[in-house]
């Protein structure tokens, strides 16, 4: 398992070479944030190798229609809803926002001051 390969693209063409051995291929989970720039690379060096699985945060589904109030206001991702409390979870929310303006847009060639976008 790798974790946060978004952060390191240079290891798709070696999880290749060590895929396509063969006496014994090696097999990866790769947990990650995917951008269409990394999709596009990983299925460049990994076509017919790859499996893209998207994960999306709770529904109704899976929480149940007596919960839809706190899924409303908690939101779908693990943590924020099954937190203690509304306080936690609004911390944990407000984390999330600010790792995802200050880290990710970043990352992605967006260049706006945090505050600004707020």
């Amino acid at each position: 398992m790798i974790d946060e390969v978004q952060h390191a693209p240079q290891l798709f063409p070696v999880l290749r070479v060590l895929m396509d051995r063969e006496n014994l291929p090696a097999r990866f989970l790769l947990l990650g944030s995917a951008s269409m720039g990394l999709l596009r690379q990983g299925s460049e060096s990994l076509t017919g190798r790859l499996a893209v699985v998207e994960a999306a945060g709770f529904d109704l589904e899976e929480t149940g229609t007596e919960n839809v109030a706190a899924l409303w206001h908690r939101g779908g991702y693990p943590l924020s809803y099954l937190a203690d409390d509304d306080a936690q979870s609004h911390e944990w929310r407000q984390r999330f926002v600010d790792l995802f303006l200050q880290r990710d847009l970043p990352q992605l060639g967006i260049r706006v001051a945090a505050p600004a976008m707020l």
